[in-house]
């Protein structure tokens, strides 16, 4: 699979499941992901595979969790690195990561900074 077509199969799995997922246990709306695949560079990146997950507003760095949602009375929202966590185990619907030595990373380009 070339990377090109990694990054719209991608796509389409992180609009479709990963909005799923978002949608059904945070409080947040559909995010319109773009993705682009690259090969680390070796020099700046510690992974072989990069993803660049754009999206058409700012990526929040914490998600509130649905009241219905919440795992204790503590906790009410996730750091978006639950998100990059999700979006890397939905990666392997199209190919095998950790598998003959390739490592995978995740980068919310478009992620909102306080």
């Amino acid at each position: 699979m070339t990377l090109h077509q990694l990054s719209k199969s991608l796509t389409t799995i992180y609009n479709k499941l990963g909005n799923d997922w978002i949608t059904e246990n945070f409080e947040s709306e559909p995010f319109d992901f773009r993705v682009y695949v690259r090969r680390g560079d070796r020099g700046d990146d510690l992974q072989d595979y990069i993803i660049e997950v754009y999206t058409e507003r700012p990526f929040p760095d914490t998600l509130l969790y649905k009241p219905e949602r919440k795992k204790n009375n503590w906790v009410d929202q996730v750091h978006y690195s639950v998100v990059i966590q999700k979006f890397k185990e939905l990666a392997n619907y199209v190919d095998t990561f950790g598998s003959l030595g390739k490592t995978l990373g995740v980068k919310l380009m478009d992620l909102k900074t306080r």
